[in-house]
């Protein structure tokens, strides 16, 4: 590899890291806003209220504000890669599609995750992905 190459490879993978530290810290102040309303819902004692009108739990709730926060730009990314994101749209108030975003934002395979969307094949979640088997059902 010429000295021209090397560098040209070196941008493209420090633009790439640049772009990663950037979405993490957009992430994790999102994930703090995320908080902040949870918080302030509670003071006002609304809270219950409002996961009831969602059909969440403590518990989901408390699964969401620890999750991952990049779960929910993989999964969106994922569903498009799969031609999913319509039906993941359409069916976004059911229990399944709850389930498929809870099971992401618990999912320890982030790195497989991220390096499958970065490339370009149609298949090839299901080795890794959890919610394989349940965004191929949303698709039949």
């Amino acid at each position: 590899m010429d000295s021209g190459s090397a560098a040209a490879a070196g941008g493209a993978w420090l633009r790439r890291l640049v772009g990663a530290v950037g979405r993490r810290v957009a992430e994790a102040r999102a994930q703090r806003s995320l908080r902040a309303e949870f918080d302030a819902l509670e003071r006002a004692g609304a809270l219950d209220d409002v996961l009831r009108d969602v059909d969440m739990t403590r518990t989901d709730l408390a699964a969401i504000v620890k999750a991952d926060p990049g779960a929910a730009r993989r999964l969106a990314a994922m569903a498009a890669r799969l031609g999913l994101a319509d039906a993941l749209r359409r069916h976004g108030a059911r229990r399944d599609v709850r389930e498929i975003e809870l099971a992401c934002t618990r999912c320890a395979a982030t790195g497989e995750c991220d390096t499958w969307l970065r490339g370009s094949q149609a298949g090839g979640n299901e080795k890794f992905c959890p919610n394989a088997a349940a965004l191929q059902a949303l698709r039949d």
